[in-house]
């Protein structure tokens, strides 16, 4: 099962991608004691996310999801805490970032730290140029503005007005 649930969460890069699959998930948790003598794939009409409806109807070919209404809730409940304990990095950033980058700066991510990752971007114009980073607890200012707040810093020290 894990594994099943791995590979949905290896499409999933970014919170805000990672938040609208929760709510779905919770959609077909609501779902799954509604009309109990239909296939789960068949209650899906209203799901939006076309990677969950696509995992669903794999692992429901193989067998992976029950058609037991109790295991199925139980399943999405499984689903969900899974990818709920994914590692999240906050970064903050001036502008939004292209979802290739995103993706390549995702499996970066995982490379270096040997976890699946997703990427919690915030926009924050303050950043100016580079990345504020926050993971585990540590934060790592990576951005131009750091190094701006230092030259004004030194000029205010020695009695330069900007």
């Amino acid at each position: 099962m894990e594994k099943a649930f791995k590979t949905l969460a290896d499409k999933i890069i970014t919170t805000e991608e990672l938040n609208f699959i929760l709510q779905e998930i919770n959609q077909i948790h609501n779902l799954v004691f509604k009309e109990t003598n239909k296939p789960l794939s068949k209650k899906l009409d209203e799901i939006k996310s076309q990677k969950l409806k696509t995992a669903l109807e794999k692992w429901e070919k193989d067998k992976i999801i029950s058609n037991n209404p109790s295991q199925q809730a139980q399943f999405l409940e499984d689903l969900k805490k899974y990818l709920q304990q994914i590692p999240q990095i906050r970064m903050q950033v001036a502008r939004p970032l292209p979802s290739g980058f995103l993706k390549k700066l995702a499996l970066w991510f995982q490379k270096e730290t040997g976890k699946k990752i997703i990427l919690e971007v915030i926009l924050d114009p303050k950043v100016v140029g580079g990345v504020a980073l926050e993971y585990q607890g540590k934060y790592y200012n990576l951005s131009l503005a750091k190094e701006i707040d230092k030259i004004i810093e030194e000029k205010r020290i020695k009695g330069l007005a900007l």
